[in-house]
This record gives structure tokens, sequence and C-alpha cells, in this order.
């Protein structure tokens, strides 16, 4: 039976770069008539800024460089990625095994998943040395010390073999991902000079550019008058 829900994030107080998961579930009776709940997939409703920043490079930058800028995936967005990818695993594992007893694959999956919590907590130690301001360096060290949280409680899971260190596991490793959304830059730098042909760069980003050069241009018109 189809339905629909508007979700008021204002009524949520939700601000930018904030981080709000959902899920869909449904109650039924079972043929032996106790009720049941079935849960569907995690989703991810990411609350970007409306303020994005986009100046032009003072530097000289090249076109080749304020292309790459505009097209590739920064080290921060990658690791958002892969950290979103953890928290639907262990979500996806704590609502298949909601019996009373986890099933003969629960533990090759946690440690999986684990080893991948591991891996992301690496690559989350590569971010401090290439940041120098504080605010983005206590940002990091919020994600580093999340993660740590998650690898400890799926750590637990795995030898206790329950079910039970889920839930903490996923509150931290979301913690984690919401950090990482506070990390991801709004300011990018373009050059005026670029390959308009070589950005690959999303429609969003492209429409401020060119609101940039049209700013260029009434700039150069009034100083001319």
């Amino acid at each position: 039976q189809p339905f629909a829900y508007v979700l008021a994030l204002e009524d949520l107080a939700a601000e930018p770069d904030q981080l709000l998961s959902y899920f869909l579930w449904a109650d039924y009776v079972g043929p032996d008539g106790q009720p049941r709940r079935t849960t569907g997939d995690m989703f991810f409703a990411e609350v970007r800024p409306f303020d994005e920043i986009f100046r032009e490079d003072q530097d000289g930058a090249s076109a080749a460089e304020a292309a790459g800028e505009q097209g590739a995936s920064s080290p921060t967005e990658k690791l958002a990625e892969l950290q979103k990818q953890i928290i639907n695993a262990t979500w996806n594992i704590q609502r298949r095994e909601a019996g009373v007893k986890p099933s003969g694959q629960f533990k090759k999956d946690i440690g999986v998943v684990q080893e991948s919590q591991e891996q992301a907590l690496e690559q989350a130690e590569e971010l401090k040395p290439r940041t120098e301001d504080p605010r983005t360096q206590a940002l990091v060290e919020m994600v580093q010390k999340e993660m740590k949280k998650a690898v400890d409680q799926l750590s637990d899971a795995t030898k206790k073999n329950s079910t039970g260190p889920l839930p903490p596991a996923l509150s931290a490793e979301q913690s984690a991902y919401q950090a990482l959304l506070k990390l991801q830059a709004r300011e990018f730098r373009v050059s005026q000079n670029r390959s308009r042909g070589g950005g690959g760069g999303a429609g969003r980003a492209q429409r401020q550019i060119d609101q940039l050069e049209l700013k260029q241009s009434e700039d150069r018109y009034e100083t001319q008058r």
C-alpha cells in the first residue's frame, strides 16, 4: 500500500553540515498470530549550506589545476563515502540479526565491517598533518575519536558474538560521518583562466562559477564608468 510522509527539517531545527538519518518500518501479524516488524534500508539527508563561496584564485593557478579542483574528489570526500558505506553495512547486519541468537554469518560480516572501519581510521589519521587551523584539527580529532569508538564496539561484537554492541557502534559511525561532512570544504578556488571543457564539476558549482564571472564583468564595467 503506497503512502507518503513529509519530514519537515525546520521542525527538527536542522543546521548546515548536520547528518539526518532515517529508515522505514512496518508492523504486521505473522501466520503464528504474533506481531512482527520489517525494517527498511537507512537513508541519509545531509543539510548543505546556502553560503558556499567560490572565489577567484589569486595565485595564478593554471587551467589544469582549476579543472582538477573541480573534478576530483578530495580525500575527505572519499573518506566520507567510505564511512557512509560502513554505516549502511552495520545497519544491514543489525536489522538482519534481529533474532535472539546471531546467525553463523554474523562474526564474518562484522569482521569485514571492523576491518573497513580500521582502514577508515588510518585514512583519518593521514588527514591531520594536512590541516593547519585549530577548528579543522579539532574536527579531524573528532573523526578519529568516533571511529576508534566504532572499532572498539565492532571488536566487542565479534569477541562476544553478540549484536548488543551494534547500536553504540552505529552511533559512533554516524558521529564520525557528521564530523567528516563538516570537514568538507565550502570554499572553492577557481581560476579565471580555467578550461571550461576540463572541469567536470557539478551543475551547482558551475552556476556559482558563472555568477563569479558575471560579478567580475560588472566590477570592470563599474570601474570604467
